[in-house]
């Protein structure tokens, strides 16, 4: 049977401390004869009234400690943010007081769209993957012979090759594929299927290409292309968290002192850096 009566919990605690006259005395009793939610709620409590009527101090200790503790807490956090709190109210009134002023009108617009281009172009790198580079290589034409005189593998590449200019790497995909049956040891294929693969984020793959791009174009001694692999490569082995295999990659490119070398010395310091700061932490 639950409890009709609300204020039926208000006598109980004060039936507990004995402040209730002989007549509500008896009322709450005949009622917690009947009521059995009542009932338990009595027995809920009494432990700790009687707690509270043998041992005071104890509740008063335990009072005392919180409320040092979180006077200690309130007075940390206070001169924490005091500091903060003194320049933002010096901020805001510079900005209130000297709005008028047209060099005020001008500097805090600028400085508020500067931190959200900040925030959102320029996210602060948690991980290597992060410094990760993905960009499409700069599509070069290789030449075909007239359409009379192509073979079935060259018609496959060259299709391929018109699909990935167009960005259509969905089609470019399967088509470099069919020309690698024709042609493994092709080093330009691999290298477009990889760079492909990378651009959809078939990461896996994309390295696997890349890599066998990168042996046949040794062979090759194609720096041209070679260049492009690196680059490529490199920016693969970042978004596996491969920092080691990244730097060396884009030291043998930096030190082919080609068209890639500012870029790839630019991905050192940054892998650097992060390696620095990751090894302080």
């Amino acid at each position: 049977m639950s409890c009709t009566n609300p204020d039926m919990e208000k006598l109980i605690n004060l039936y507990q401390f004995g402040f209730l006259s002989e007549d509500q005395k008896m009322k709450v009793e005949a009622h917690l004869l009947e009521c059995e939610e009542c009932l338990k709620e009595l027995y809920r409590i009494s432990p700790t009234l009687e707690l509270l009527n043998n041992k005071p101090e104890y509740f008063l200790d335990t009072l005392k400690s919180r409320k040092t503790f979180t006077a200690r807490m309130s007075s940390t956090i206070k001169k924490l943010f005091r500091p903060i709190h003194k320049m933002t109210i010096q901020l805001v009134s510079w900005i209130l007081l000297g709005w008028k002023r047209p060099i005020v009108k001008i500097v805090v617009p600028v400085m508020v769209t500067a931190c959200v281009l900040l925030f959102i172009f320029f996210p602060t790198p948690k991980q290597y993957a992060d410094l990760a580079i993905v960009e499409k290589s700069q599509y070069e034409p290789i030449r075909f012979m007239g359409p009379e005189t192509l073979s079935a593998a060259e018609e496959i590449f060259k299709s391929a090759l018109e699909f990935y200019e167009r960005d259509d790497y969905k089609n470019a995909i399967p088509q470099f594929q069919a020309f690698l049956v024709y042609e493994p040891e092709n080093p330009y294929a691999h290298f477009y299927l990889g760079v492909t693969l990378h651009l959809t984020n078939q990461l896996d793959s994309a390295l696997k290409h890349l890599e066998i791009a990168e042996q046949f174009s040794n062979q090759m001694k194609d720096n041209v292309l070679l260049e492009k692999i690196y680059w490529h490569l490199g920016n693969a082995y970042l978004q596996k968290n491969n920092e080691d295999k990244a730097l060396q990659t884009f030291n043998a490119l930096a030190e082919m002192k080609g068209s890639f070398e500012e870029n790839a010395q630019n991905q050192i310091n940054r892998i650097t850096n992060m390696k620095n700061k990751k090894s302080r932490d």
